[in-house]
């Protein structure tokens, strides 16, 4: 994987009818190729996932589970699953609301810059929850000791899901921030997150 050590970690429960069907097999589709998965053996009818990659995967897009079943008849059927848990680096960001539209996070939420301590480059990920509008508007900025600003990852409309932005250690005019504390501020909708990084050299 490109990039080592600037990843997201994401870890996902899906419930199923083991009566009904078996895992036989979870392999990662082509939009994660490069990222690392894990998952164990269902027991009880709970399958757990975990991925590690650069940028934010939904399960649906990153991975693809074949079910064993009784039957032998080629074909595809329908299995019935339920996402019960999905985590981004530690974090519980499912909406649990019941709803079966696209899994979207339950709140408002920045995680911490990964990796941290950095060099070069760092990743900041972010969810906006479900809206009347479709989405919230973003301010993510990175602001040195002295609260200068020294750049703008994001100041706009994002739409409601699970989001990410990498800073690469540069200003706004592209000249590399020297070593030391650095902060980033982020506006989602009418809450505010602040977190402190430190970036190595």
């Amino acid at each position: 994987m490109s990039g080592e050590g600037e990843l997201l970690g994401q870890y996902y429960r899906i419930t199923f009818d083991p009566d009904e069907v078996g895992i036989a097999d979870v392999a990662l589709l082509p939009a994660a190729a490069g990222a690392m998965l894990a998952w164990n053996v269902p027991v009880d009818g709970e399958l757990r996932i975990a991925l590690a990659s650069r940028d934010f995967l939904p399960v649906e897009d990153a991975v693809a589970i074949t079910f064993l079943g009784d039957d032998a008849l080629p074909g595809e059927r329908v299995v019935e699953v339920d996402l019960v848990q999905a985590m981004l680096n530690e974090q519980d960001v499912l909406d649990t609301s019941g709803s079966r539209d696209p899994v979207l996070p339950a709140v408002r939420f920045v995680s911490k810059n990964y990796p941290n301590p950095f060099n070069p480059s760092t990743c900041i990920a972010f969810g906006v929850p479900a809206s009347a509008d479709g989405g919230e508007r973003v301010l993510l900025r990175i602001y040195d000791l002295s609260g200068r600003l020294l750049r703008t990852l994001e100041d706009g409309f994002v739409p409601s899901g699970f989001h990410s932005r990498d800073w690469d250690g540069r200003d706004s005019a592209g000249r590399r921030v020297g070593s030391g504390v650095s902060f980033y501020r982020a506006d989602v909708g009418p809450e505010t997150f602040v977190n402190k990084m430190v970036m190595l050299k």
